[in-house]
């Protein structure tokens, strides 16, 4: 058995070089983001897929959902809120 870290695509806000951190206002994943999103999914499709641990945070969520449509018969997903990205507090969502 493996156990695979990934880590979000780029997003929006990493495009604008804002801190992402939890804001609860985040665009999610930017159109290249989306891209690497299916790519990863498509990468992970022939591999037997126990489950989904992502974070409830909205770039985690969607590639989550997006390799969970590759394996939609056999996985399920576990929205973990212990697996957020830090906060930055009041600079959440602000230019760095």
């Amino acid at each position: 058995m493996q156990i695979w870290a990934i880590r979000h695509p780029v997003t929006l806000w990493n495009l604008e070089n804002r801190s992402q951190g939890q804001a609860i206002n985040e665009p999610g994943l930017a159109p290249q983001g989306i891209i690497q999103a299916q790519k990863i999914a498509h990468y992970l499709r022939d591999l037997h897929v126990l489950g989904i641990w992502s974070s409830t945070l909205l770039r985690a969520r969607q590639l989550a959902l997006t390799i969970y449509n590759q394996h939609r018969s056999t996985v399920q997903i576990y929205w973990e809120d212990d697996l957020r990205e830090i906060t930055h507090g009041q600079a959440d969502g602000l230019l760095v």
